[in-house]
């Protein structure tokens, strides 16, 4: 008979740690359904702004590659680590041959280059600031550069990107108009 009771208490005993093995096992899977869906919600979420990054990426590489104006990104040290069509059409250089050169080494005269550079670390800008460039070939031509400091995220400086133009048709144009005004001038006497 008390073997019988022992055998009754000891399977209440059984049954309630199996119902509460039960609802600790239910509630755990709660939490865990609860929380794969949550991190589904955030698989879904940051793929949307991988998506989105890798759209607006590819956009701005197109409107950099496409620009109507050069444009070039160099590190601290001046080493070419972007280059756009425009530059390597104005330059006659490609990205590739500019690996071992410096953005300084394009400059013809080093007394503007250091003008220059004093401006752009006391202002972190320079605007249409014109200057003699050398391209491939060996020729020297105007250009109208604005280039501007690029900062890391604790104000270091880490590169800078410049935008350049070729001023050798207008110049060419503002020639020719002052030769003009000067030849009208001397018929008008």
């Amino acid at each position: 008979e008390i073997f019988k009771d022992y055998r009754k208490l000891a399977e209440e005993a059984r049954r309630r740690a199996y119902d509460e093995l039960e609802h600790r096992i239910a509630e755990r899977t709660a939490e865990l359904v609860k929380a794969n869906q949550q991190l589904k919600q955030e698989i879904e979420e940051r793929k949307r702004t991988e998506a989105e990054l890798k759209r607006t990426k590819e956009y701005l590489e197109n409107v950099i590659a496409n620009s109507v104006d050069a444009i070039g990104i160099v590190d601290r040290k001046g080493r070419f680590i972007l280059w756009n069509r425009r530059a390597a059409e104005i330059y006659g250089y490609q990205l590739e041959e500019l690996a071992d050169k410096t953005a300084f080494e394009l400059y013809a005269d080093p007394d503007e280059l250091d003008r220059m550079l004093g401006r752009l670390r006391r202002d972190g800008v320079v605007r249409e600031f014109e200057i003699l460039m050398k391209k491939k070939d060996g020729t020297i031509v105007p250009m109208d550069i604005s280039i501007s400091l690029l900062k890391d995220d604790q104000g270091r400086t880490i590169g800078s990107v410049c935008l350049a133009r070729d001023l050798s048709e207008r110049k060419k144009s503002e020639a020719a108009l002052t030769h003009a005004q000067a030849e009208l001038s001397r018929y008008s006497r």
